[in-house]
């Protein structure tokens, strides 16, 4: 039976009642309605040692579809996908054709797929890494020289209208294989290098925001291709690849560094047999491992694996993959997204590509074939998933190198459970602007709300709010409201 609630004009929306009890602490309490124009969204949650959900909740999520109006049809893989701020998509990779003009190797989609005004600078070989700046600058990398009519080694930038940055001029001695940004802006670059602006720089090195080498950041020594890293909420990097030392230490393609570049010595040597080839963070600090290993620590653990945060197995982590895992993607509501050269994750069917959930089971909802191995992922901030690699059909559609899911119909508002008496919720509101984030036990009006923080959106337009001080049993529930101006 279809309910409608009101509360007190912030919001009006049609939900369908249900009552969960004995779920398991990954279960994720989704929209329960939304005011017209997105400003107010509730769901809810008890976090009792077992827990039981008495809430409004959507109908049943129809799952991911492929977006039958995006395809952009390039004639070689896709490496590396980046998301502008205007929703426009940046792609890297050994294509030399989009859309049936000329791109070489990197191209500018507009949000539907279709190639944005002039053609980016060619690249005369393949673009294996895309970055992009806070000022929407355009971080590429790869095993380039020439950049248009530029000579630029294996790292460039673009500006923001698509023209080349001719400030932007470091040179690495070799192939740049990862680029990403920390929250500061300062710039982390990955590859097979020895120098970087002349410098010393064995395969990694931060760079300022300006394009500067940071001096503030130690050469990690590292002695082997670096094709990943992941900055930790503490500022230290998890780091992965070919290697078997970093920091002058033994640490067999995986390990971390502190904020200064020197090696976190807490963080043991996890010994994996083969190449990492991605990382991911979860919210509880525990670390995804992708990559074509067989082992972790001397124990079976092909293709995927979890870590604890200090570096342990997790051994409740059982969906290793059947073939490389090339990439990982953590969404927002702490689900993470694999994508490689597999069939099976666990026991089960996945066809290159799948999703899990916080708790290490996999998620239903997502169950794409892809005929070719998936490369590059990338979030947008509608909740549209971006694919990329070699294939060349999507879910029985044509699709060259390059695809997009549609949005899960549930992702504009979620609730994780984290620990016993901590949930991280989360609801999709406006970049650049602030939000109240509310609760209350009872939704029998007058709805007695309570503030709790005041929250920015992100880049991504997510409002993101941790409460460490959930009751133990009862209802809770959650909404926000745009913040007064000041």
């Amino acid at each position: 039976m279809k309910t409608r609630i009101r509360t007190a004009g912030s919001f009006t929306g049609n939900t369908v009642g249900s009552t969960v009890t004995g779920c398991s602490p990954g279960y994720r309490t989704r929209r329960t309605g939304r005011r017209a124009d997105g400003l107010s969204l509730f769901a809810s949650t008890t976090v009792a040692g077992l827990l039981s959900i008495s809430a409004l909740v959507p109908q049943a999520t129809l799952g991911q579809s492929v977006d039958l109006s995006f395809d952009p049809n390039a004639n070689g893989v896709v490496y590396a996908i980046a998301v502008e701020s205007d929703g426009r998509i940046v792609i890297g990779g050994s294509f030399t054709n989009v859309n049936g003009r000329d791109c070489a190797h990197l191209a500018r989609l507009n949000p539907d797929g279709s190639l944005a005004g002039a053609s980016l600078p060619a690249a005369n070989n393949t673009v294996r890494a895309l970055a992009m700046q806070r000022d929407g600058k355009i971080l590429v990398g790869g095993e380039f020289t020439m950049l248009g009519v530029n000579m630029r080694i294996y790292l460039a930038r673009l500006n923001t209208d698509g023209t080349f940055d001719g400030s932007f001029d470091l040179g690495a001695n070799g192939a740049v294989w990862h680029l990403s940004t920390q929250p500061d802006g300062t710039i982390l670059v990955g590859g097979n290098f020895n120098t970087l602006g002349g410098q010393p720089r064995e395969m990694f090195a931060r760079l300022n925001a300006d394009g500067s080498l940071d001096p503030s950041f130690q050469n990690p020594q590292v002695f082997g291709t670096v094709f990943t890293s992941v900055t930790q909420p503490d500022g230290k990097i998890l780091v992965g690849g070919t290697f078997r030392v970093l920091g002058g230490q033994a640490r067999y393609r995986i390990g971390r560094l502190n904020a200064d570049g020197s090696l976190d010595s807490s963080f043991p040597d996890v010994r994996a047999s083969s190449t990492v080839y991605s990382l991911a963070l979860q919210p509880d600090g525990k670390i995804l491992i992708g990559g074509t290993f067989a082992t972790l620590w001397g124990k079976p653990a092909a293709h995927l694996a979890r870590l604890h945060p200090n570096g342990d197995l997790d051994g409740s982590f059982t969906l290793n993959a059947s073939g490389p895992v090339h990439c990982l993607a953590s969404q927002p509501d702490g689900r993470i997204l694999v994508g490689g050269l597999f069939r099976y994750l666990g026991e089960q069917e996945r066809g290159q590509l799948a999703r899990f959930n916080p708790d290490g089971s996999l998620d239903g909802s997502l169950r794409p074939i892809i005929d070719g191995t998936v490369c590059s992922l990338a979030l947008q901030p509608d909740g549209k998933i971006l694919v990329g690699g070699g294939f060349m059909t999507f879910d029985d559609q044509m699709r060259d190198c390059i695809g997009r899911l549609n949005a899960d119909r549930h992702l504009d508002s979620f609730i994780t459970r984290i620990s016993s008496n901590n949930v991280r919720v989360g609801f999709r509101g406006m970049w650049g602007r602030q939000y109240v984030v509310q609760t209350t036990g009872n939704l029998n009006p007058p709805i007695p709300w309570s503030s709790l923080a005041i929250v920015p959106a992100d880049g991504a337009g997510w409002v993101m709010y941790e409460d460490k001080e959930t009751p133990s049993d009862g209802r809770r529930f959650y909404r926000i409201v745009p913040a007064e101006s000041p």
